[in-house]
Formats: C-alpha cells, sequence, structure tokens
C-alpha cells in the first residue's frame, strides 16, 4: 500500500522472477521496497528485508526461504546475557514469533509471521560460515510444557495514568487514542481499587514512547487523571516454549529464579507460549544468567 516507511504488502509479481530462472539466471531483488498502487516507490519499514525475502518465497512457490546473517542460527538466548546459550536445530512459527517480539534481533517479526499465515518454512544461517543453522517450521504438537529460549528486551518505557476514576469506560478512553495512533503496545496492568480510583500502567517501545505519552497527556483531564509519569529503567525478560503457561511448575520457577537475584517484578504478561515480567534494568543481566541455569538453557 501507501504508507511510506510502513508499507503493507498487497501482492507479489513473480512473472518477472520466474522468466529470469527460466532463462537460467539467478534474480535478485531489491529487498525493503515496492511500488505503491500510485505508482511510487514506497518501504516496508523495519524488517523489510526479511519480509520481503518471505514474500518472494511464497510468490514463487519456493521450498525454502534461507535468510543469511551474522549468526549462525536461533538460540535459547542472547549471549550478551547468557554466557553459553544452546543453538536451536529447530523452533515453531509460534516460538520464534514470540521470541522476535519480545526482545530477539535474529528475524524481525513481521516476517516471521507472514511466513506461518503462508506457510513458508524458514532457515536461518549464518552469511560466512557453513552450518546446518535453524529450521523454523510447523511443529507437532506437545501435552507437556517445554521452556525453550529466554528473550531481553531493554528497549522499552512503562506510562502509568495514575489516579482514575474506577468506571466503565475510562480504559477505553486511553486505548482508542492511543490505537488511532497506531501506538504499538505491549504489558498492560490496571492495579486494584482503592478509594474507587485506579492506577493504569502499560509498555511501549523507546521509538514511541515520545508519541505515547504525548497522547495520554493530552487526555489526561478527559479521563480525570491525577497525574502521568514515565520509568525507563525497566527491562523485560521473557520465556519461551510450548504449553509453558499451564504449568505452575513453569510459572514458579520463573519467579523464583528471578527473586533468587533479588529482583522485583514490576509487571507480568502472558500467553500460552510465553511469560514476561518487567524488572529493573540494573538486575536484568543477573536474573537472566539465573532463569537460563533454571531451565537449562545454557550448554
Amino acid at each position: 500500500d501507501s504508507t511510506h516507511s510502513r508499507a503493507m504488502l498487497k501482492r507479489v509479481y513473480r512473472g518477472k522472477i520466474l522468466s529470469i530462472v527460466d532463462d537460467g539466471a539467478i534474480p535478485i531483488v531489491a529487498g525493503f521496497q515496492g511500488i505503491s498502487p500510485s505508482g511510487d516507490i514506497t518501504t516496508l519499514g523495519r524488517g523489510g528485508s526479511d519480509t520481503t525475502a518471505v514474500a518472494v518465497a511464497y510468490g514463487i512457490g519456493a521450498d525454502l526461504c534461507e535468510i543469511y546473517t551474522d549468526v549462525d542460527g536461533v538460540y535459547s538466548a542472547d549471549p550478551r546475557y547468557v554466557d553459553h546459550p544452546k543453538k536451536l536445530d529447530h523452533i515453531s512459527y509460534d516460538e520464534m514469533i514470540e521470541m522476535a517480539a519480545h526482545g530477539a534481533k535474529v528475524l524481525h517479526l513481521r516476517s516471521v509471521e507472514l511466513a506461518r499465515r503462508y506457510h513458508v518454512r524458514l532457515a536461518v544461517k549464518h552469511a560466512h560460515i557453513k552450518s546446518s543453522g535453524t529450521m523454523i517450521e510447523e511443529a507437532d504438537k506437545l501435552e507437556e510444557p517445554l521452556v525453550r529460549a529466554l528473550t531481553v528486551d531493554e528497549g522499552i518505557v512503562k506510562i502509568v495514568i495514575e489516579n482514575v476514576p474506577d468506571i466503565p469506560g475510562i480504559a477505553a478512553k486511553v486505548f482508542k487514542s492511543l490505537s488511532e495512533k497506531h501506538v504499538s503496545l505491549d504489558m498492560i496492568v490496571q492495579s486494584m481499587h482503592k478509594d474507587e480510583r485506579n492506577d493504569i500502567a502499560f509498555t511501549v517501545s523507546k521509538e514511541e514512547f515520545k508519541d505515547a505519552f504525548e497522547i495520554v497527556s493530552e487526555v489526561k483531564e478527559d479521563v480525570k487523571a491525577s497525574n502521568i509519569h514515565s520509568d525507563d529503567t525497566m527491562a523485560k525478560i521473557s520465556i519461551v516454549g510450548v504449553n509453558i503457561l499451564g504449568s505452575s511448575d513453569v510459572v514458579y520457577n520463573m519467579f523464583d529464579a528471578i527473586a533468587s537475584v533479588e529482583a522485583n517484578i514490576d509487571m507480568i504478561s502472558t500467553s500460552n507460549s510465553r511469560i514476561s515480567c518487567l524488572i529493573s534494568k540494573a538486575k536484568v543481566k543477573e536474573a537472566s544468567k539465573a532463569v537460563a541455569r533454571r531451565f537449562g538453557l545454557e550448554e
């Protein structure tokens, strides 16, 4: 479409690519960019090159899309936080999506979502070292909970809207304004009511913080908030795997490992394949090592 820097893919014109292949040549396709309906050049934004590769693979009916990068696959953790993470030979689309959405940098979220939607098998490999890499595809259904990876995201900011009335519609007003400006939200918590007043807290990326803070400041009087403040000293640590939320043992061990380094949990968010905790940046490296040890994510 025509949304410059965040354009959405509508169609892949494969005729030219396939004709070049039929002539025995190797086509080279520029990533990150495309043509809008009006004929203007537009860009796909962050992760656009990975997304282009997946789209082209789907468009031409390729058996596999190989992404070459500066690492030889997907690892159980970022080596900046965990000393000896394990390389994962296989991982599911859902697990990779959770990892990409919550701090892993090896693939952009948008490209993996596209691959899952159109069943494009992915392989992540090193650009200069021969290796088997990591395969990303549909996974067999498992009943037992299994923690596969840990991610860390330090690029987030918490925004707190203080002392709003505990009545229906207040949260809707806040998040409608954010939605209209296409601000992406992550963790959201509403505190327990006290004297019929609540606090609403949520996190956004550093890139979107300025817009988000301006938006909630504009609705402060409308929602009768007493104050709005932000905190950029927090980081998010997440574990990703299969059926982990349904296991009280996994939940306990996640929280206990974080507590073992005297880190306080400020916010929690979950899905069936992920548990995320917001903690102090000052404690995130210690906590990452403790969680990785607890779940056997190191070599």
